[in-house]
């Protein structure tokens, strides 16, 4: 198999189908961040915003999926992306980062440079920032034990 029917040449060509601007750096500008996700609302908003308040309106590409999760170019993308979902934020230097919550944080971090403070540098802040960021999820306990044991009574 030639390096060019890898993976990652199958992942450029089909971006490409969809996206002319995700796979190429031929317009001569220095590389943007590119954001991936669908044309919604969703939990991409604040990322969107995040994005917008870092790099402005021109500093980054949005990339949005028509369709949903019942459309034709999300079925054609899907297996051509890193985790096989959204969103997807390509860095300059072209890694992938495949989780909302990273990738605001990212454009958080990135937005000091352009005059706003949307994610602390002193780690204090920065981990209660994380805190409320978070999506909470339910334990992993079964549903017979109480939400908020002490070990000692887990025999």
């Amino acid at each position: 198999m030639s390096a060019q029917d890898g993976a990652p040449a199958r992942r450029l060509r089909s971006l490409a189908a969809h996206f002319p601007s995700a796979a190429s750096g031929a317009d001569g500008d220095s590389p943007k961040p590119k954001l991936l996700y669908f044309n919604s609302v969703g939990k991409c908003y604040g990322v969107r915003m995040a994005m917008f308040a870092a790099f402005g309106k021109d500093g980054w590409e949005d990339h949005r999926v028509r369709g949903g999760m019942a459309g034709d170019e999300w079925k054609e993308l899907q297996p051509v992306l890193e985790s096989g979902s959204l969103p997807e934020l390509t860095l300059p230097g072209g890694e992938v980062v495949c989780q909302s919550h990273a990738i605001a944080r990212y454009a958080g971090a990135m937005s000091r440079g352009a005059g706003h403070d949307l994610y602390p540098v002193d780690p204090g802040q920065a981990v209660l920032v994380d805190e409320a960021r978070t999506p909470h999820s339910p334990p992993l306990l079964p549903p017979s034990l109480p939400r908020f044991c002490h070990p000692a009574h887990l025999h």
